[in-house]
């Protein structure tokens, strides 16, 4: 790297960006002596990238969190929507030293805990045209999304459907998760203008110029 001069002069003159990510590799090179794997570089820039931070809060928030506190890995969470929780009768950040618990199973199970916060998936969700939900017996309604707010809710569908995708302990049959998350994008590409003809054409092409996916070529790239 360049002395620290020439490097406060290329930040204020020169450095040009659109995001934050030149900034945030040159912290991270300065923090490591100026030197760095490829690998590490990706995994900082990643932090602080919000789209993919959005996306992994999702599924945090879903699927992992739902199954440890459903088999006492973790505790279910007391804090409130501040991160904070009562201790002693004071309140403190969630993961103050003060707050530390035993995770045992043994442990959880003794304290307890009497926090009815509902972990489960929420019902509300893009559904097919065909489809009826029920709860309890009675019939939810149903309201016709457009635009940037049935692509979002497409996104966060997909973003389930991947989950169920990859989920190695799921009793659904494989072909029947791959099919549900290829009309979801199905649905995604139609509301960009894309339709179902256009993208199996895109497919082929593709498939010509670049080759297939299914063939078990594995790239091992040991430059970094």
């Amino acid at each position: 790297m360049r002395n620290i001069s020439e490097l406060i002069s290329f930040i204020k003159s020169t450095m040009s960006m659109t995001d934050v990510y030149q900034p945030a590799v040159i912290l991270h090179l300065l923090e490591r002596g100026g030197t760095s794997t490829r690998a590490e570089l990706a995994k900082t820039l990643s932090g602080y990238d919000e789209g993919v931070q959005a996306y992994y809060d999702k599924i945090l928030m879903r699927w992992p969190k739902i199954t440890l506190t459903k088999h006492n890995i973790v505790p279910k969470s007391q804090a409130d929507k501040h991160g904070y929780v009562a201790k002693d009768n004071i309140m403190m950040p969630v993961d103050d030293e003060r707050n530390l618990q035993a995770l045992c199973y043994r442990c959880n199970r003794a304290k307890r805990d009497q926090d009815a916060t509902d972990f489960r998936q929420p019902r509300s969700g893009i559904i097919r045209d065909q489809s009826v939900a029920y709860v309890a017996g009675v019939a939810h309604t149903a309201r016709k999304l457009e635009g940037i707010e049935l692509r979002d809710k497409l996104l966060e569908k997909l973003v389930g459907d991947h989950a169920r995708l990859i989920d190695q302990d799921s009793e659904e049959q494989l072909d029947i998760r791959i099919t549900d998350m290829i009309e979801t994008l199905l649905a995604i590409a139609q509301g960009e203008g894309k339709t179902e003809s256009e993208l199996l054409e895109l497919i082929k092409q593709r498939r010509e110029e670049l080759g297939r996916l299914d063939t078990g070529l594995y790239l091992d790239d040991n430059v970094a």
